[in-house]
């Protein structure tokens, strides 16, 4: 996704770029209007490139859009290239969240990654967090996120730097030896993390190559992706990212065979697989 040539740009009081409203004012850059598929497979820890599901098979979980601007990553919570956002207005008073720092708000209720926080749909926001409890110190990345930052992070975290954007980077840096600072998020950040992570030509090896193991849940000690990020993306990664102003349309779909299998037994997907997932979201360290 790319913003189109024949739009104004939108600019925040502090000089921000940011992402179009207008419908048609984000560009699907695909050849056939959809990207490519990967599945993740559970019982191996794998992710493999695939075919488009049959349509009936292909029950949508989530639809997050994405840019990427000068150390800032921008979520609506739809297709931004099909929908307009919010009234489609091209006005310049984007919202500058990124920049507003609330020491105050610890985030230490597990309530907090629950319930609803200052940000609309109606428009475009920055990325933020759900800081858990002082006893794990992880994050939580979210679309209607508390904390524009990650909670902590500890010396030895290299995927902190390698993954995480300048604006999302935490000021506060535990001791060696300490445990915490890893990082959960829901499915589409995770994906779109790892893709603005790498050069657009070496998006399906970074999802092959780091979303491959079982994570650990909180408090786990595990490599996760931090293994293949630092052995085998090194020299691909935030120095080739290319030009600013990056977009990406993240879709996450339940298992087909799942569905399937729910289906033949007159089962309710939704009802079933979609707490499984929101909570494997919120309790899985992706990154420790």
């Amino acid at each position: 996704m790319t913003p189109s040539t024949n739009t104004a740009h939108r600019y925040s009081d502090r000089g921000r770029w940011a992402p179009p409203r207008p419908r048609g004012s984000n560009v699907n850059m695909e050849r056939n209007g959809r990207g490519p598929w990967f599945h993740f497979d559970g019982g191996t820890g794998r992710t493999a490139r695939v075919n488009a599901p049959r349509v009936n098979d292909a029950h949508l979980f989530r639809t997050y859009s994405f840019y990427h601007s000068q150390g800032i990553i921008y979520i609506y919570d739809d297709d931004a290239t099909e929908h307009q956002v919010g009234d489609g207005s091209e006005d310049h008073g984007a919202r500058d969240d990124a920049d507003e720092d609330d020491e105050d708000d610890e985030g230490d209720g597990e309530d907090g990654a629950d319930g609803e926080s200052n940000y609309s749909t109606a428009d475009w926001a920055p990325l933020a967090f759900h800081w858990w409890p002082e006893s794990s110190r992880s994050s939580f990345a979210r679309f209607r996120g508390e904390q524009p930052r990650l909670h902590v992070r500890r010396p030895d975290q290299a995927w902190v730097d390698q993954l995480i954007p300048a604006g999302h980077i935490p000021e506060r840096v535990l001791q060696a030896g300490r445990r915490g600072g890893g990082l959960s998020a829901e499915l589409p950040i995770l994906i779109a993390l790892i893709a603005f992570s790498v050069h657009p030509n070496h998006v399906q090896q970074a999802f092959t190559t780091c979303m491959r193991h079982r994570y650990c849940p909180h408090g786990g000690r595990g490599e996760g992706c931090q293994y293949f990020l630092a052995k085998r993306l090194l020299a691909l990664l935030l120095t080739t990212i290319g030009t600013d102003q990056r977009g990406a349309v993240v879709r996450v779909y339940y298992n087909p065979a799942e569905v399937r299998a729910l289906a033949a037994q007159r089962q309710n997907v939704e009802e079933i697989i979609r707490p499984r997932l929101v909570n494997f979201e919120r309790r899985y360290l992706f990154f420790t």
